[in-house]
């Protein structure tokens, strides 16, 4: 196919997603864990690293998305029950398991080093090895969650201490800290709102959905749609301003988020806990 500058589809329906506008949360969670795969292939596009053999497999995905968008499959399972509970004996035991892992060798090689010179570098005696002094002075001062994030690249659950004879004002308030503390470190967003029905009002209205599909379709098919005929296809006119505008600054932007690990992590953390905290619609 050719790389020209192309309008909406013919067979794209805007109308589909009127039922939206009715959805709670398991419906989002359903249909954005099901569009997940489009962050590697957005990634790969902005990198110039899509190769035509990753098109062609995505290509009858793509059909489909246009004629049959909301297919409500099931959501992500691979999560934990709640973010919080306790560490499991399997959790604890697989952490001696990383002394062999190869992806650890530079924190194991900090550990050996603390045992083998950790007195002596507190004693302030091997002050000419700045290697093994600076390798001591990190595997004493750095939490597990960032071995793990160093080592693997990523970390979903971070894990701490609790002494439980503490009074429950002291613990809250110390816990509260400690989330502050370790966003700020792990460079995590606060997530201080549920995720309500005006929110999931807005990411209808703002048509977030059909232009994950349509950008989708658009980068397999080697199409390049104008944001303005997006944004007409969209809102009927509904923005002013210069045409595409809105779309190019603000639902590209806020589309892209939405099935971006973070938030799919959390929007399935909350399904999985959200009958406790806020009742859904009968």
């Amino acid at each position: 196919m050719n790389n020209r500058v192309n309008s909406v589809p013919d067979d794209f329906d805007i109308s589909i997603y009127d039922a939206c506008a009715s959805w709670g949360l398991k419906d989002w969670v359903a249909e954005l864990s099901a569009r997940s795969f489009m962050s590697y292939v957005f990634a790969k596009e902005r990198e110039g690293r899509l190769t035509d053999e990753l098109r062609s497999s995505y290509v009858e995905q793509a059909e489909l998305l246009l004629q049959m968008p909301l297919r409500n499959l099931r959501p992500l399972s691979d999560i934990y029950l709640s973010p919080l509970m306790d560490q499991s004996a399997e959790e604890f035991f697989r952490g001696h398991r990383v002394l062999s892992d190869p992806r650890y060798r530079a924190w194991v090689q900090r550990m050996e080093d603390t045992e083998k010179y950790g007195d002596l570098v507190e004693d302030g005696d091997l002050e000419f090895d700045e290697e093994i002094c600076r390798n001591v002075h990190e595997y004493l001062s750095s939490p597990a969650w960032k071995v793990h994030r160093d080592s693997l690249g990523q970390v979903k659950r971070f894990f701490i201490g609790v002494d439980l004879n503490a009074s429950d004002d002291y613990l809250v308030k110390q816990f509260r800290s400690w989330i502050a503390k370790t966003r700020a470190e792990a460079n995590i967003e606060p997530k201080q709102w549920l995720f309500s029905d005006k929110r999931f009002e807005k990411w209808h209205k703002e048509r977030l959905l059909p232009y994950l599909d349509l950008t989708f379709w658009a980068i397999i098919n080697r199409k390049k749609i104008k944001p303005a005929d997006m944004e007409e296809s969209f809102f009927k006119g509904r923005y002013f301003g210069v045409p595409g505008e809105h779309v190019t600054k603000k639902v590209a932007k806020e589309a892209v988020k939405l099935i971006s690990d973070e938030t799919l992590y959390a929007l399935n953390v909350e399904l999985r806990t959200y009958g406790c905290v806020m009742p859904e619609k009968s």
